[in-house]
């Protein structure tokens, strides 16, 4: 069920991505959150955080796309410390349709970031870089 939530995901479907999620954590997982798929395999446990990722960011080098499949039963999030390729790290925190965007970077980098339809060419500093995006 993890991959085919990332399956979903990668396609940008965020319906079946969540209800697939929501399958996961109803029918595949113990009380303490452990895949249940007989006998006990890791790869589920790891493979729905790969699904969760996927559902809510998608990043190649030089781009990265926020929220391409998020379910819209979320209205506010926040994470913290997610490694992109390229060696950058993302926080984010969307409340009230609004995202503020955190990149960590070691070099200077240009970054495409496309939320909510928009795209936005930014130049990547060393050091914290902070954008904010309204829905």
């Amino acid at each position: 069920m993890a991959w085919i939530t990332a399956m979903y995901a990668r396609l940008k479907d965020e319906e079946n991505s969540y209800i697939c999620f929501k399958s996961f954590m109803k029918n595949s997982t113990s009380k303490v959150g452990l895949d249940l798929h007989p006998p006990f395999q890791i790869d589920g446990n790891f493979g729905i955080v790969a699904a969760i990722k996927e559902m809510l960011i998608y990043d190649e080098e030089g781009y990265i796309e926020v929220f391409p499949a998020k379910p819209k039963e979320i209205q506010s999030l926040q994470f913290s410390n997610v490694l992109l390729k390229g060696n950058l790290m993302l926080s984010l925190d969307y409340q009230n349709g609004k995202l503020k965007i955190m990149i960590e970077a070691m070099h200077s980098t240009p970054l495409e970031i496309k939320a909510f339809g928009k795209t936005r060419m930014v130049s990547i500093n060393p050091g914290k870089n902070e954008f904010e995006i309204e829905e």
